[in-house]
């Protein structure tokens, strides 16, 4: 299960990365903060797979910032 959890993160993440329009042209929101970077990936990819937003980053402070 927590093979899964990190493929489908990094999958989500290089998806995110692939995106054309630039992050100062979208309405990120804070979503929540968290004590470090793979929690912080696993939600952000989670609310990708429940239909919850588009769109997740974590910046460098672990803090999960999302984009519907």
């Amino acid at each position: 299960m927590h093979r899964l959890t990190a493929m489908t993160a990094t999958a989500a993440a290089l998806v995110a990365a692939l995106h054309t329009t630039a992050p100062s042209e979208r309405a990120w929101r804070k979503q929540g903060d968290f004590n470090n970077a793979y929690l912080c990936q696993t939600a952000g990819a989670a609310g990708v797979f429940s239909g919850q937003w588009d769109d997740w980053k974590c910046d460098d402070n672990n803090t999960l910032w999302v984009d519907k």
